[in-house]
């Protein structure tokens, strides 16, 4: 089996708890190099995990040959230019969620690994889980009918201070940092982007705080969302309801390691309350991307569908007439 070799643009807390323990663990694949704009940062990442080599640049890493795939939890503002970077080296690039802050950096993206070949996928790793693998099953096969509403919302209580969601320059807000689940979810399960958006919201300095919107998707679907970093972590629900049933996952995009709860309510059949088991959901996104690596065969995820999120996440933003939130 060929050995994929990964390079690790910054030393953010996403990659070093979740996405290089997950590279590690996965036969065929090798951590090689991390790197980050300070190289006793850099060093000290690559002390702690046992990665060969540290770089005190994200070029210096883009040029090292041996690298056969970039992973970049950068923050969201730097998605696309560094994305773009690799992919015209040649790299196969993983951008962790969203994959850019709107349309016109996403197309870019996907205009560069389009001009060079290699691989572009978005690191949504909810997508991944067999919960949502299951969901999707109903959708298809036709369990629920045609799918007429999906409602998702999650939230969590993000305290004020130094932090990059914070930052407007940066690509913060609660919209792109968790709003882009569940807007995710509605694409994938629409088949598409929505075509026009309702949305209300509050900000916290420079950044939505809390925001809700109303979707339309053509055909007549419609979806609800809400996202906000002023409640506490409670459940992110998503909800899909069809002309003949509905399913409801109590938490669909980031149940950790545990098992996951559903339930099911289908036209003249007795509820079913199903139980998913827990699974590393960055392990199989990790493992998917780069079987794709190995073997140059279509993603799980085609970037089409991250562009359909992108354009979701566009229409939300122009629709928010921002107020000052509650103090």
């Amino acid at each position: 089996m060929k050995v994929v070799k990964w390079g690790v643009l910054s030393t953010a807390r996403i990659g070093v708890e979740h996405v290089i323990p997950a590279i590690r663990a996965i036969p065929g694949c090798e951590v090689s190099a991390i790197a980050s704009r300070d190289g006793r940062r850099a060093e000290q990442a690559a002390a702690d995990l046992a990665i060969p080599r540290a770089f005190g640049s994200y070029e210096e890493l883009l040029d090292d040959d041996t690298i056969d795939c970039v992973y970049i939890p950068l923050p969201n503002a730097l998605h696309a230019d560094w994305a773009v970077r690799a992919l015209e080296r040649g790299r196969a690039v993983l951008v962790e969620k969203p994959l850019a802050c709107g349309g016109d950096d996403a197309r870019r993206m996907a205009e560069a690994a389009g001009r060079s070949g290699a691989l572009l996928a978005e690191a949504f790793m909810y997508r991944y889980h067999e919960q949502f693998k299951r969901v999707l099953r109903y959708v298809e096969d036709g369990t629920l009918g045609r799918v007429r509403v999906v409602r998702g919302a999650i939230n969590f209580r993000l305290d004020d201070g130094p932090d990059i969601r914070l930052r407007g320059e940066l690509g913060g807000g609660a919209l792109l940092d968790v709003g882009c689940y569940p807007l995710d979810a509605m694409c994938l399960l629409f088949g598409s982007a929505p075509t026009r958006v309702q949305a209300t919201g509050t900000r916290r300095g420079d950044v939505d705080d809390m925001c809700a919107g109303l979707l339309e998707f053509e055909g007549g679907g419609i979806g609800l969302v809400d996202c906000n970093f002023e409640l506490p972590w409670l459940q992110a629900p998503l909800e899909v309801v069809g002309e003949h049933g509905t399913v409801r996952l109590e938490n669909a995009y980031n149940p950790g390691a545990g098992d996951c709860r559903g339930t099911l309510l289908v036209e003249g059949r007795e509820p079913e309350s199903f139980v998913v088991p827990g699974m590393n959901m960055y392990g199989a996104l990790v493992s998917s991307f780069a079987d794709s690596v190995r073997t140059g065969s279509r993603p799980e995820y085609s970037v089409e569908a991250s562009l359909a999120t992108a354009h979701a996440i566009d229409l939300m933003r122009g629709a928010l007439p921002l107020t000052a939130g509650a103090s």
